[in-house]
C-alpha cells in the first residue's frame, strides 16, 4: 500500500492488486514486506510446515545449456532450516500449469544437491496463489478446496 499526498494536502491510499504481475513482485518481492510474506505463507501452508523467518532468493536461473531456457520464478525464498518457498501466482487459464509447478520444483530442488552429498536435500514447497480455475478431471472434487498437496513418494510402499 502507498500513501501520498492530494493537492488539498489530505493522504491517499492507493492499493496494490497482488493479481497483477507488478502488484504480485510489488508485495512478495519488497523484502519490507517480509512479515506480510511470511504471514501469507504461514496460512497456506500445511500445519507441520510453519516459517519463522526468510532469506530471499534470486528469482532468475539459466536452465540447461542445450536449450538455454531461464527460468523466471515470481517470488522464491527459503526458510532458516533451508526449505525452500517458490511462490506463483496464475492469473490466467494454463493447460500445463501442474507440469510447469512439477518442472520449476524439481529445477529448485536439483540445484541444492552439491557433489558428494548423500541427497539429504531440505523440501521444496511451491504456492501457487490462482486468479483463475484450473481445468482438472474431477472438478468435483475441487469444489471450496483451496489447498492441495502433492509429493514424490513410491506409490506402492509411500516412501519417499
Amino acid at each position: 500500500m502507498e500513501t501520498s499526498v492530494d493537492a488539498r494536502g489530505d493522504a491517499v491510499q492507493r492499493y496494490v492488486d497482488i493479481l497483477t504481475n507488478g502488484g504480485f513482485k510489488a508485495l512478495f518481492g519488497d523484502e519490507r514486506n517480509k512479515e506480510a510474506v511470511m504471514a501469507i505463507m504461514n496460512v497456506l501452508l500445511p500445519d507441520h510446515r510453519k516459517v519463522a523467518d526468510i532469506e530471499y532468493m534470486p528469482t532468475e536461473h539459466q536452465g540447461q545449456v542445450v536449450d538455454n531456457k531461464e527460468y523466471h520464478y515470481d517470488f522464491m525464498c527459503r526458510d532458516s532450516e533451508g526449505t525452500v518457498f517458490i511462490v506463483e501466482m496464475q492469473n490466467y487459464d494454463e493447460v500445463n500449469w501442474f507440469k510447469r509447478c512439477v518442472s520449476y520444483a524439481a529445477r529448485a530442488y536439483d540445484r541444492q544437491n552439491r557433489r558428494g552429498e548423500e541427497y539429504d536435500v531440505p523440501p521444496v514447497y511451491l504456492i501457487g496463489l490462482m486468479g483463475t480455475d484450473i481445468p482438472h478431471t474431477d472438478p468435483g472434487h475441487w469444489a471450496e478446496k483451496y489447498i492441495s498437496e502433492y509429493t514424490f513418494r513410491e506409490k506402492a510402499t509411500g516412501e519417499a
